[in-house]
């Protein structure tokens, strides 16, 4: 065999290779997959509400986005009538940054955000768009759905519950901050 012929080879067997360990050649971030207590164990507040307004801006070269939540209800922490978002993307100035997972909110959107306290008293969703459930409101109970576009999972779970109702996600977010503080 030759070298030339030896190289296709290896060429073709790599092609092959990375065909079936990359099923996609679309831009992913790989995530842990949480549950609703793991979820909640790492938010500060987890919140039912509306966008608002929102706004976006430049910062030391990076853009940013800021969206203002009318709070309906609070599943954990202390209740606020409202909290600022602050995302990594957005455009500003014909330019536009975009994070790969990260949610995608929009004025008028009724959510359900699981959040980190950032600086200044803005928020961050807690594990990028894992932490926002979009609330949809149809016939019978108010559902809840997550848009997991942008996600690749590193290891399946098969154990985990994501609730579909927002009475159910509310529930397992309660049950989560009670089981937290009796561990404490």
């Amino acid at each position: 065999m030759n070298q030339l012929s030896v190289c296709l080879r290896g060429a073709a067997i790599a092609a092959v290779v990375t065909l079936l360990v990359v099923p996609s050649a679309e831009a992913t971030t790989a995530l842990e997959p949480l549950s609703i207590g793991e979820l909640s164990g790492l938010s500060d507040a987890v919140v039912h509400g509306t966008i608002g307004a929102v706004r976006c801006f430049a910062e030391r070269g990076n853009i940013f986005t800021e969206l203002h939540v009318t709070v309906a209800g609070s599943f954990k922490g202390a209740p606020a009538e409202a909290v600022t978002l602050r995302m990594l993307g957005g455009q500003w100035e014909g330019k536009r940054t975009s994070v790969i997972g990260a949610p995608c909110l929009s004025t008028g959107d009724e959510v359900v955000l699981f959040l980190r306290e950032g600086p200044a008293g803005t928020h961050h969703v807690v594990n990028l768009s894992e932490g926002k459930f979009e609330v949809v409101r149809d016939a019978g109970a108010p559902r809840v759905q997550r848009d997991l576009e942008g996600i690749a999972y590193v290891r399946r779970r098969p154990e985990l519950v994501i609730p579909e109702t927002l009475a159910s996600l509310e529930s397992a977010v309660r049950t989560a901050v009670r089981t937290e503080k009796e561990v404490e």
